[in-house]
């Protein structure tokens, strides 16, 4: 993987010809697939999550083996890499701007979002192996660097898939009954906060900083990018 500044209002661009929005992106084996025509790229979502926390709108990103790499299964390594390469902030320029309240359901999962002057997420997340966890924030790039972009993944897994993913993941993982985790906990409510770090992956999709405050329960991907589609037909962005 290899990621080069691009002319502003160029947005994120994967191999030369995927751009990184709401229309090419997908939900396949709970991760997020971008596709145009015949090129796709996979496991998009961490990356993009430490670019939109970090104010980055403009970027070329070449990718081989069809797929972004997974590393600890966190956002921590590409916040370095993208603070490394020396950043352009563009907070500001691109805001999306709510006149009203938002809500999207599936199963037992919502999404509520309220007109606010900032970023803020409020997850809530109480599954089988995780037990009720909460986690709250305001969006900006320290907070993001600090307390959310180390929170590494989780999920079903099949037990067949296990050692492959323990290959692809570097650190040590932990399996119960169907579900994976990571061996130990790198900090408090860590399940919860890499579902709220999934969630800014999603809203890089829409193309615009949206400032609003979210609540979400037991949130997906699947949610994730029905919300990001409401929002896109729904509501015209505020340029300022």
């Amino acid at each position: 993987m290899s990621i080069m500044p691009a002319p502003a209002g160029s947005g994120i661009v994967f191999n030369n010809r995927i751009q990184a929005v709401i229309d090419n992106a997908r939900v396949e084996k709970n991760q997020v697939v971008l596709k145009n025509g015949k090129s796709r790229v996979a496991l998009v979502e961490h990356f993009l999550a430490a670019c939109y926390a970090l104010g980055v709108t403009d970027l070329m990103v070449m990718v081989e083996g069809g797929e972004l790499p997974f590393f600890d299964g966190s956002s921590k390594v590409f916040v370095r890499m993208l603070r490394a390469a020396g950043l352009v902030n563009n907070y500001g320029i691109d805001d999306f701007s709510l006149s009203r309240s938002v809500a999207v359901t599936t199963g037992q999962s919502i999404l509520l979002v309220f007109p606010s002057s900032r970023l803020r997420i409020n997850c809530l997340i109480d599954y089988p192996h995780t037990g009720a966890q909460f986690f709250s924030t305001l969006i900006t790039p320290r907070i993001f660097s600090q307390q959310v972009a180390p929170a590494r993944t989780f999920g079903r897994v099949a037990k067949a898939k296990i050692f492959r993913l323990q290959q692809m993941v570097s650190c040590q993982l932990k399996s119960t009954n169907g579900w994976f985790f990571p061996a130990y906990q790198r900090m408090s409510a860590e399940q919860c906060r890499h579902k709220l770090l999934d969630i800014l992956g999603d809203l890089a999709l829409l193309g615009w900083y949206l400032r609003a405050e979210i609540f979400a329960y037991n949130p997906s991907h699947r949610l994730n990018l029905r919300l990001i589609r409401r929002l896109s037909s729904s509501f015209k962005p505020l340029r300022r």
